[in-house]
């Protein structure tokens, strides 16, 4: 109460030191109202003719025309000599608002006519001149309503401490009428004049949708529209599945250009969030009669749209929104949607989206993306925890990225209900760079919103999406945009890895049924020593390592060497030999599988693969001298025999060290610019996919688990190769062969996450 009453009295000080000031201002020689406000004298040298005709020094004039809100207030000198009739008008004005201030005290509370300073289909900035009577605890209300008969005033949500604001989600194409006042600690006070008549513009959206199509049921509300696409046709990629489309008059394409990649697992809205934010980009409001669908579906994609299961999106499109008059963002923006993670086809599904961006992202001209400004990652908000294939997938995907891309990685977080999500936790637990985050809830987007009812959380849940997508894009303007050439370098050193690793694995197991056919026969000739010598024609039984011929599956490539007869790259995704100079196989035109390393133009995509297989042979000690004799038919020892096929051996062992080289070389040059670890070092994870698969047992399990033990057994090369290692003291692999293996020996361990022991 004792507050409550030095307010009061402070007001009736104020109100005496106002009338004090108007008999000052009422002096032939006008003086400053600001400045005497604080018990400065200066005379006044000209007149704001918005701000009840305000009069301000030349200090206070500079001040005027520097702040926000009364900068574009028209002023006007002050001019005493005879016949001036403007400044005499204002005198005049002046002194009549003075005397009413005098007459009624509660003018010194009224605020000045709102006017508008810039106005937008959905927002109106506003600017009034401040009463007398204003402190820094108070501050001003807006209220405003449609200037049609029978409407009610509404009071906008936020309260405002300066002359200016901005009332945002307002009606496109819509007469509005605005008013101010002041609310003091213990009261409110007059209302001001009502501003002129303010008219926001047509939107972007309600003129693009004169040209779209309606899609869906008739009956449907609000209704949809598909938008108006222009399909950029040199930028489609039928192979990789990737292509481009614009939306918007090429003509408006800004000299800033903005992309951006939207990433995630299969069901969490990604294609959905996408048509978000094209309705955002436009200028859809909450009350418009239609909403926009962007995302274009293929028509085999077509048949997976209502199975949760599957990700619907089978391609790569980027969709190119240029800024038309009205939309909410002043840049063009590139959105690209990638196909969902992890849905049920399993891991080599996900093999096949990392070939698509790969093929993207280092494409030339239309068909590829070079630059990038943001890296999305989509997340469901209740996700306490991440599950062991999510995890795979967030690492799998992040390897996939350049070092430099870091900064530009960010998190939109789906199916968000307002409060800190769940997935918060999770994201912090994972220890990988998830970046800024952004939460959204997109069933709103095309929610019934007419006859809405309070209680209904649709219209809370659009606008928290567009305070969503205000801030994101804020957020987009303060990156720098990266180069990918770092993150095409990633992914061809990643498929050069997975390409050897195919051909490494089934070359390293039969290196070690050579051994143990080496070990076999030097057993059998040792323990046999003196029968041979006897009879030539002794026989024996052993087991052989051969090279068969395997027919390809309908619809699968592979690359084979037509010199080695060696199969380099099995499954590969160029069909055509004219081609295979960009097979996964080739670095610089040269194989690095084959162990002649030959010319990649020695390769085709033949209608067969090689595998190595054991089979049981009946010998003849007579046969192998046969087989092992010399150019000069020089009669071989047994000893001469053994070092010939430790020679084989050797040569097998070469072919292997190359490979190894390879994988050893790409894997350092990715622990320089990649952003996380290969997956191959996620054994863990995989296992505890298996075993979730296993569990839950849900369609087409089978097949995942049975992918799954094949990148598993992957993990596994290491340990063979050391098996390799330790075997070669058995049949004397010694010297440099030895050394060179143990050094590439060293740079598969690297790459799985393991120490040579």
């Amino acid at each position: 109460m004792e507050d409550d009453r030095i307010e009061e009295d402070q007001l009736l000080e104020d109100s005496q030191q106002a009338k004090e000031n108007s008999d000052i201002r009422l002096s032939p020689f006008p003086l400053c109202g600001p400045c005497s406000l604080i018990d400065k004298t200066k005379q006044a040298t000209s007149i704001c003719k918005i701000c009840e005709g305000e009069f301000l020094c030349d200090e206070c004039t500079t001040q005027h025309k520097a702040l926000k809100w009364t900068k574009s207030h028209p002023l006007s000198s002050i001019d005493l000599s005879a016949g001036n009739n403007e400044t005499s008008q204002l005198l005049e004005l002046k002194s009549k608002y003075l005397q009413t201030v005098n007459e009624d005290p509660t003018k010194l509370k009224k605020p000045g006519k709102p006017t508008a300073i810039e106005i937008k289909f959905d927002q109106v900035q506003l600017s009034w001149a401040q009463p007398i009577q204003f402190r820094e605890r108070d501050c001003f209300e807006v209220s405003f309503k449609e200037n049609k008969p029978d409407t009610r005033w509404k009071v906008y949500g936020d309260s405002f401490s300066t002359c200016s604001c901005i009332l945002v989600n307002l009606k496109t194409d819509t007469q509005y009428v605005f008013r101010v006042r002041v609310v003091y600690v213990d009261m409110e006070g007059p209302y001001s004049e009502e501003s002129d008549i303010i008219q926001t513009p047509r939107s972007t959206a309600s003129e693009m949708v004169e040209f779209s199509v309606r899609v869906g049921e008739q009956n449907i509300i609000p209704a949809r529209y598909a938008l108006p696409l222009k399909e950029i046709k040199a930028a489609r990629n039928n192979t990789a599945r990737t292509r481009k489309f614009v939306v918007g008059n090429e003509q408006y394409r800004t000299p800033i250009e903005k992309t951006i990649m939207m990433v995630g697992e299969t069901g969490t809205g990604k294609s959905t969030l996408v048509d978000g934010m094209a309705n955002y980009l436009l200028g859809v409001d909450w009350s418009d009669p239609f909403r926009f669908q962007l995302v274009v579906l293929e028509d085999d994609e077509k048949t997976k749209s209502h199975n949760q299961a599957l990700s619907q999106t089978e391609w790569i499109t980027c969709y190119t929104i240029h800024p038309q008059k009205g939309s909410r963002y002043a840049h063009t923006i590139n959105i690209i949607d990638t196909p969902g993670f992890g849905d049920t086809r399993g891991i080599e599904r996900d093999r096949e989206i990392v070939d698509q961006i790969r093929e993207l992202f280092t494409s030339k001209g239309d068909k590829g993306v070079t630059e990038i400004d943001a890296v999305c990652f989509l997340i469901k908000a209740p996700d306490a925890r991440l599950t062991a294939i999510q995890s795979y997938i967030f690492q799998s995907i992040m390897s996939l990225f350049g070092k430099n891309i870091e900064d530009n990685i960010c998190s939109l977080i789906t199916f968000a209900d307002g409060d800190d999500p769940p997935v918060y936790a999770a994201l912090k637990e994972s220890n990988l760079p998830f970046g800024e985050r952004f939460t959204f809830n997109n069933s709103g987007l095309f929610v019934n919103n007419k006859n809405v009812s309070p209680k209904s959380l649709a219209p809370i849940f659009w606008h928290m999406g567009l305070q969503s997508f205000d801030n994101f894009f804020k957020h987009i303007d303060t990156l720098f945009r990266k180069s990918l050439q770092q993150t095409g370098d990633v992914l061809i050193e990643r498929k050069r890895i997975e390409a050897t690793l195919e051909t490494l694995q089934p070359n390293l197991n039969a290196a070690l049924n050579i051994v143990k056919e080496l070990k076999d026969e030097i057993e059998i000739l040792e323990k046999n020593k003196s029968i041979i010598a006897e009879n030539t024609n002794f026989e024996y039984t052993v087991d052989e390592t051969h090279q068969v011929k395997n027919a390809l599956l309908p619809g699968e490539y592979v690359t084979c060497c037509t010199h080695c007869h060696y199969t380099c790259h099995r499954p590969c995704g160029i069909p055509n030999d004219a081609d295979k100079h960009g097979c996964a196989a080739m670095s610089g035109g040269i194989c690095t599988v084959c162990p002649a390393r030959c010319h990649w133009t020695q390769h085709q995509n033949t209608p067969y693969y090689f595998t190595f297989e054991t089979v049981k042979v009946r010998k003849t000690y007579a046969e192998m001298e046969k087989k092992y004799k010399d150019a000069s038919g020089k009669k071989l020892s047994q000893e001469d025999i053994l070092r010939k096929m430790r020679e084989k051996l050797q040569q097998m062992v070469e072919t292997i060290t190359k490979m190894m080289e390879v994988v050893k070389n790409s894997n350092e040059r990715l622990t320089e610019i990649a952003l996380r670890p290969n997956p191959l070092t996620m054994s863990e994870h995989i296992k505890q996919m298996i075993e979730n698969e296993n569990v839950t047992k849900k369609k087409g399990y089978q097949a995942r688990v049975d992918t799954l033990y094949r990148l598993l057994e992957k993990t596994k090369i290491a340990d063979t190769a050391q098996k390799l290692n330790e075997e070669f003291d058995t049949v004397g692999v010694k010297g440099n062969a030895k050394d060179t293996f143990l050094k590439g020996l060293q740079g598969v361990f690297k790459l799985f996450g393991f120490k040579l022991s």
